[in-house]
């Protein structure tokens, strides 16, 4: 099987070729072709099974900016090309699906996946294929020596246990129960919030997980409530999780305050959809900052209000209202991440656009915010700064923006 490496190996030697004999018009006409080859960004995503309203979020995030950087001439002149893959949030699907995109169809980048554990089984695939891939996964086990290609639109999920335990603490919680589910990310969240809890002095009763897709958390609840906590700290990787584990919350009448995850506000529209919002107000979430606003902040005016009005405008109130804007934020950025670093080297090479990556993605303009990158972290919006704490998770300003706490 011949890569895109090796195909560019092969024009290369048929230029010299070329030269050679003189042929100038010979080792003219491959040189235009390659000019108008398309850039190939590849989208290894759940668009089917439990996790594809998470797969049909991010795909409007990619197609809107694939669609705007095309009106606006492309990458290097050249035309953005999608080649679609559905990994399910299955890990061994995401691994044929990657070497499909990476080794068959010779995508220059991917986006995707969007949970941690596929995005560590890939790891070798894209390492063999020289191709980075940016995900929304949160595991810290995705470290730079592991899966030297991927990187993370998402803050680190040790970040995420650190704001909610911080959160929790400043309420005067002295004792707390997790509940969390068993993806890579949560597991990464759990150990955090356990080591930080030793140095706040904040005492976890009890600690409970449910498998990814679950319907029914009762029995761990009814564990947890006999732990007598202060506070539920609960963290799902999907919204719909969430809400079924809140629906639960609310079934066997357990009145207790609740810290909850990035995915509380980032997938709101799937926590609603199961529970409702009355429980909602006995509960605080995380967001990520750039989705919040202080007492006093111009309506509409920051860069994420603007793209989420760009949104509504490209695909109806009604589609808009079930995606999950946070979703679609990072994977809007995640192909402006690619397009940067692109035009900003020449290259499509993954070695090139990796180092040049962690070198300068200070310098990546991002709706999200500021990013960061280094040869030890992948995760590009950082740590706890990146998240915020929303009290009123149900309270949504016109303009997408939430309150957030303590300003």
């Amino acid at each position: 099987m011949t890569t895109k490496y090796g195909l560019r190996a092969m024009m290369h030697n048929l230029l010299g070729a070329a030269v050679a004999l003189g042929s100038m018009a010979l080792l003219a006409a491959p040189a235009t072709a390659q000019d108008k080859e398309p850039i190939r960004i590849g989208t290894l995503l759940p668009m089917t099974g439990v996790a594809a309203p998470s797969g049909a979020s991010s795909m409007a995030g990619i197609e809107m900016a694939i669609e705007e950087i095309n009106a606006n001439g492309g990458i290097l002149g050249r035309q953005v090309e999608l080649v679609q893959a559905d990994d399910a949030a299955d890990p061994t699907k995401a691994v044929v699906e990657a070497r499909r995109l990476m080794q068959n169809e010779n995508v220059d980048v991917v986006i995707g996946p969007t949970y941690s554990q596929s995005a560590l089984a890939i790891a070798p695939v894209a390492s063999e294929a020289n191709t980075i891939y940016i995900s929304v996964a949160g595991s810290l086990e995705l470290t730079p020596a592991k899966a030297p290609m991927h990187f993370s639109m998402q803050a680190s999920a040790d970040g995420q246990g650190i704001t909610m335990l911080d959160y929790a603490a400043s309420k005067g919680a002295k004792k707390v129960a997790l509940l969390l589910d068993n993806a890579a990310n949560s597991k990464t969240m759990g150990a955090k919030i356990h080591s930080y809890a030793e140095e706040l002095g904040v005492e976890i009763t009890e600690d409970q997980e449910f498998p990814f897709g679950s319907t029914d958390m009762t029995p761990q609840l009814l564990s947890l409530r006999r732990s007598e906590p202060d506070m539920l700290l609960l963290s799902g990787i999907t919204g719909t999780d969430v809400g079924h584990a809140l629906k639960g919350v609310e079934d066997i009448g357990w009145d207790i305050p609740i810290v909850g995850s990035l995915t509380f506000g980032a997938d709101y529209p799937n926590v609603v959809k199961i529970v409702g919002t009355d429980i909602l107000k006995n509960a605080v979430g995380l967001d990520i900052r750039a989705f919040s606003y202080c007492e006093g902040s111009p309506v509409g005016e920051s860069p994420v209000a603007k793209l989420m009005t760009r949104l509504r405008e490209r695909v109806g109130q009604e589609r808009f209202d079930i995606l999950s804007r946070a979703v679609v934020l990072y994977m809007y950025d995640a192909v402006m991440v690619a397009k940067t670093a692109i035009e900003a080297t020449g290259s499509t090479d993954g070695d090139v656009l990796k180092d040049w990556i962690e070198n300068n993605a200070d310098k990546i303009p991002a709706t999200l915010g500021q990013l960061y990158a280094s040869k030890e972290s992948h995760f590009l919006s950082g740590g706890p700064e990146a998240n915020a704490v929303i009290e009123d998770l149900t309270t949504i300003r016109e303009d997408g923006l939430r309150k957030r706490a303590g300003c």
